[in-house]
């Protein structure tokens, strides 16, 4: 399973070493970008599962980087929280959720609270690999396993009629776990945002 990326951006070096510090023992790859421009460079050679975004910085700032990222399909929904030394007011929480950030951080940030919320997310990230690889193996289900079950059972050199009815019913276990999960990705489209 590919590992976990958060990526940290904020212009001032000191704030994005106190954010790894704060999230060190997570054991994630923690990618550090100096500006928002950086952040889309990196975003294009690495799966990102989470990103910590400062508001304020020059050329860019993080509304800009939010609506930058919600025009990209492959990147919109990245959940981001926005890290802003100020509390916002409430068109500025609107925006910002209306442009894709789901949580908030406020300076001076609270260990604690930056390891639960991000934790969360890397979670939420570690759960969907293991979907998407689950996902794989039941595709390729069909190729390996079904397809040569169902050559086998309609062979005529088959005489033993224990055999033919153990695989019979293993391919219909099979067919079912395959069924089942359809109803399940069809679900989780439907509920994805």
């Amino acid at each position: 399973m590919q590992p976990v990326n958060i990526l940290l951006v904020d212009d001032q070096l000191s704030s994005l070493l106190v954010l790894e510090d704060l999230l060190a023992s997570l054991k994630v790859n923690l990618l550090k970008a100096t500006s928002a421009k950086d952040a889309l460079m990196m975003m294009l050679d690495n799966d990102i599962s989470c990103i910590l975004l400062d508001v304020s910085m020059p050329e860019m700032d993080g509304f800009e980087f939010l609506k930058t990222l919600q025009a990209a399909p492959t990147h919109a929904n990245i959940p981001v929280i926005m890290v802003t030394g100020k509390i916002f007011s409430e068109n500025e929480t609107l925006r910002a959720y209306q442009y894709g950030a789901v949580d908030f951080l406020i300076k001076p940030l609270d260990a604690h609270v930056v390891y639960r919320k991000v934790s969360f997310f890397v979670h939420q990230a570690l759960r969907i690999k293991c979907i998407e690889s689950i996902e794989h193996i039941l595709k390729n289900i069909s190729t390996d396993i079904i397809k040569p079950l169902k050559k086998i059972t309609t062979k005529d050199h088959i005489t033993d009629d224990g055999l033919l009815s153990e695989l019979t019913q293993a391919m219909t276990k099979v067919e079912e776990l395959q069924q089942n999960w359809s109803k399940f990705q069809h679900a989780k489209q439907n509920t994805t945002l």
